[in-house]
């Protein structure tokens, strides 16, 4: 299942994927663009049957100019605190003068 939503000129698209045998859902993921259709979050669930919907991944996206990923910020949910992690892992994305992807680091 899809669903959009558009808040203060942002557009929230959320998928999620439904087990039919088993009557329930699996995952879902919800993506978080700007208004110039940037993908700026990604967040990802998994579901339980006693709590819900529990965390289990994040995605921060900070984009130049081009529309181009600078930075990736990655969350992993913190089971034992029921809360993301306070620690994250930060991928920074580095181009040359014509655009193209250099390195990861």
């Amino acid at each position: 299942r899809q669903r959009q939503m558009c808040i203060r000129d942002r557009v929230i698209k959320e998928l999620i994927s439904y087990d039919i045998e088993l009557g329930c859902p699996i995952d879902k993921a919800i993506y978080h663009y700007n208004p110039d259709g940037l993908l700026q979050k990604k967040t990802l669930y998994k579901w339980d049957r006693n709590a819900g919907w529990i965390g289990s991944q994040k995605y921060d996206y900070e984009c130049n100019g081009d529309g181009k990923i600078i930075n990736l910020i990655y969350t992993e949910w913190n089971d034992k605190l029921n809360t993301w992690s306070c620690r994250s892992e930060q991928l920074v994305h580095i181009y040359d003068t014509e655009g193209e992807l250099l390195a990861t680091k």
